[in-house]
């Protein structure tokens, strides 16, 4: 059996109070005593589960001997963290990871072409998207659904450069985590904002989505973020416009935002302390999932995930940091405790498609059942991946799945 991951223990010390500082411990720091000792020090209470006291060791560093310290940031971060302070947690992980991997809202202007505007029974042999009525599904209500593959749709302003091409320069990588917004400019009038939160599904790779070439990353999946979308008929506000668009025969145009997260393609996690900026990003993914007064989970989604496309550029851990419980043990333990945090950080946030899709590409390719598809193509593969994301009685499967898989119980 694999040892629990953090990502699923808040730790927290009998009788301590959140948020709390020492107040008189190493007040006067000694003339002789050495950054280093203090750090050391600092890490062995931390594994003892002394986090109190390594909380105060590693304040003392950055109070009275180094601000800049990046390992005293990270030792004060996880201390804080176990003793239940999330927001000091929070903002000392920050400082280590947020240069390198920061989080950016992207907007883009897509031209969607004719060949692209497929539906089912359409006579085209590429199905893009689908929109039809569907059957009852087990949660009650009938439902429409789009699915937009949308690395094949390409720049409105530059036809010839495909969505794909836009999230990466010479320099970073964009990387897509989440849709934030989607308008369909339609082309005879009654442009349709749809809302992702009503189902949305995007980002989840078909293919791993970063590749190494010679010390330099790039963004490889070429499907680009992949945006399923449902809706009751019933509601009459979806459905018509986006059935008039796929039928109209003529090139529209969609307009989406996503939250992205800008990483350099030379050094993913920067070159003078790798490891440390890593752990920090793990960290924070914990923390936020972990967090009892932060219900937006998606965001220890976005960070686990990173943390775990990132794992294989955070280098050698230092000696003293190693073996901290689910951040530094085997890659395995690591990994999995990621992936993990990022499954049920977007079942937690209701993107139950998203979930589904880590679990069958990381983990089982047959969940839920072969009706599941994560690119429907048929009226039954749509139905059976709708009618598994609105019910809650099936979805709850999820979690058990997780543990199973990534938690070994």
């Amino acid at each position: 059996m694999r040892k629990l991951s953090l990502a699923l223990v808040a730790v927290f010390v009998g009788g301590v109070v959140v948020g709390c500082r020492p107040s008189d411990e190493l007040k006067d720091i000694p003339d002789l005593v050495k950054k280093e000792d203090l750090l050391k020090s600092g890490w062995k209470l931390y594994k003892e589960g002394k986090f109190d006291s390594s909380f105060a060791k590693f304040d003392s560093v950055i109070t009275y001997m180094d601000a800049t310290d990046l390992e005293a940031h990270l030792g004060r971060g996880l201390s804080a963290m176990r003793l239940g302070d999330f927001a000091l947690a929070h903002k000392e992980f920050g400082l280590l990871y947020s240069q390198y991997v920061k989080e950016e809202i992207r907007s883009y202007t897509l031209y969607v072409p004719d060949a692209q505007q497929d539906t089912i029974g359409g006579g085209k042999s590429n199905v893009q998207m689908v929109c039809q009525p569907l059957a009852a599904l087990p949660s009650g209500g009938n439902y429409t659904m789009g699915v937009w593959k949308m690395g094949v749709f390409a720049d409105a302003n530059n036809p010839s450069q495909q969505l794909k091409d836009l999230f990466e320069d010479s320099d970073y990588i964009y990387f897509p985590v989440d849709v934030l917004t989607a308008k369909v400019v339609h082309d005879g009038g009654g442009d349709k904002t749809i809302d992702p939160a009503t189902f949305g599904l995007a980002f989840t790779p078909t293919a791993q989505p970063l590749t190494e070439n010679g010390g330099s990353l790039s963004y490889t999946d070429t499907a680009g973020p992949v945006f399923m979308y449902a809706s009751s008929v019933s509601g009459a506000s979806e459905e018509p416009i986006l059935c008039g668009w796929m039928y109209d025969g003529n090139g529209d145009t969609v307009k989406v935002s996503f939250v992205s997260y800008r990483i350099s393609k030379q050094n993913p996690l920067g070159g003078e302390n790798p490891a440390l900026v890593w752990i920090a990003l793990a960290a924070d993914a914990y923390a936020y999932y972990t967090d009892p007064s932060f219900t937006y989970k998606k965001r220890a989604a976005y960070l686990a995930y990173m943390a775990y496309l990132l794992h294989p550029f955070r280098g050698d851990v230092p000696t003293d940091l190693q073996n901290l419980e689910g951040l530094t043990e085997s890659d395995d333990v690591v990994k999995n405790g990621l992936l993990g945090i990022a499954t049920l950080g977007y079942y937690k946030d209701k993107r139950v498609g998203n979930a589904v899709s880590l679990i069958r590409f990381y983990g089982d390719n047959a969940f839920p059942g072969s009706d599941w598809n994560y690119l429907p193509g048929t009226s039954q593969e749509m139905s059976g991946t709708v009618g598994f994301c609105k019910d809650p009685n099936a979805n709850v499967s999820v979690v058990w799945k997780v543990n199973e898989l990534f938690y070994g119980r």
